[in-house]
């Protein structure tokens, strides 16, 4: 069957991609604390600025004939020569940082962050990183920093990190794989043979391995900023060596492909996908954007995929987002659908969101769901809004005579956090 077509959502790319960092919130919550002293003698300095945080991707036509590799190539020389026009001496830095830590307004507080940003150099970046040292590891502007020198400063700007009480090592190494993302992957494997990290490492209680796979997430952050492709067959290959992680690595590569092309050129991406758990991420994430939009076309879309073994959660998502715009033609849209596991994950989608304003009608969807543990999952799913949300009493009624095991009851009555 021939594929639906998707319609052309226009993506707003903010300058500075702050659309980007709001997504990379991977260091604080994930990274330990550490410490120490460490350098590195594989020193890949980047030769060119990274894409994605420091200006707009290329976007690709309404027809589809533009040169996205290009262009993204394009923006990151461009940002090159925009900071090399720009030196700062040390006064400079120690004025504008002055500026940036005291400016009453939020515009004189980032044009004095973005004039650092465009004078940093390998030279001067732990001047400038003395400048913006107290901000939390989790601010835009401390990875913003971190993610630039990462890109120009490669090895040495990441293993300064090791040297910090902060979370900046994953942001670092972003932008260098998004510069040089080949010098960036052969560093992180032969990170257990450096010694001076090594054993830094060991000091703070540190598995190298861990943090290996930890540094593996920036690695991909970056390289979809430069190239999405080439990011999606590395996670590709981490779901082949067996990174559970993977396919939430290729949600994230989804959303760039998002932000980078147009909507039915993501589309295409994620379907051409080997057949597999990350590629049911990817159209998971595509049609939970577009859904958004239009739900009935996402669906149709879905339908159209060949076997549709990947689409279960996507197909979840966009009966979610329609039944939330209307109940009643999304409804009748699955009356009209085959048995089958997408028909089972649309009525989990369905039910979820009818629940609120009419439990009986919802528990009743659920109940007709065909694969037993579709339809158990989407009991539960169903019953915690019921029990929690909506009316207990009336809920605790339903699950006396619910059939449903003690342990799904359970779950229903204290879902797991």
């Amino acid at each position: 069957m021939k594929s639906v077509r998707l319609s052309q959502i226009p993506w707003v790319h903010g300058a500075w991609g702050t659309v980007a960092i709001a997504s990379f919130v991977i260091g604080s919550q994930m990274f330990p604390k550490h410490g120490g002293a460490a350098d590195s003698s594989q020193d890949h300095a980047a030769n060119s600025g990274g894409s994605g945080w420091f200006g707009s991707a290329g976007r690709r036509d309404t027809d589809g004939s533009s040169d996205k590799r290009s262009a993204r190539l394009g923006d990151r020389a461009s940002f090159s020569q925009d900071r090399a026009a720009v030196v700062l001496t040390g006064r400079d830095i120690e004025d504008l940082g002055e500026t940036f830590r005291k400016a009453g307004s939020p515009i004189e507080r980032r044009l004095a962050f973005d004039k650092l940003l465009q004078g940093l150099t390998a030279e001067n970046a732990t001047l400038i990183r003395e400048q913006i040292a107290d901000l939390p590891d989790n601010s835009p502007e401390f990875r913003e920093f971190h993610y630039a020198w990462g890109a120009i400063g490669g090895a040495k700007a990441v293993a300064f990190g090791a040297d910090t009480d902060k979370n900046d090592m994953t942001a670092t190494i972003a932008g260098w794989a998004s510069a040089d993302s080949h010098a960036a992957i052969e560093w992180l494997n032969g990170l257990a043979d450096d010694p001076s990290l090594s054993k830094l490492f060991a000091d703070k209680g540190i598995d190298v391995e861990q943090m290996k796979n930890r540094l593996m997430i920036g690695v991909v952050y970056g390289l979809s900023d430069s190239d999405p492709q080439a990011a999606s067959d590395l996670v590709l290959q981490r779901a082949q060596d067996g990174d559970g992680r993977a396919n939430w690595m290729m949600g994230m590569v989804a959303e760039k492909m998002l932000r980078s092309e147009d909507t039915q050129a993501a589309a295409e991406w994620a379907q051409d996908l080997p057949p597999g758990t990350a590629r049911a991420a990817a159209l998971s994430k595509i049609a939970e954007s577009y859904s958004r939009e239009d739900p009935q076309q996402t669906v149709q879309w879905l339908e159209s995929i060949p076997g549709g073994e990947d689409t279960s959660n996507a197909m979840q998502s966009a009966f979610a987002d329609w039944a939330r715009k209307n109940p009643e033609a999304s409804g009748e849209y699955i009356n009209q659908m085959p048995a089958s596991s997408q028909k089972d994950w649309a009525i989990n989608g369905f039910a979820t969101n009818v629940v609120g304003k009419d439990p009986q009608t919802a528990i009743a969807w659920a109940n007709s769901v065909q694969d037993p543990k579709v339809r158990e999952d989407t009991l539960i799913r169903t019953g915690q809004i019921y029990y929690h949300r909506v009316d207990k009493e009336a809920a605790k009624n339903w699950l006396a005579t619910s059939g449903l095991s003690p342990e799904a009851q359970e779950q229903i009555i204290h879902p797991r956090r």
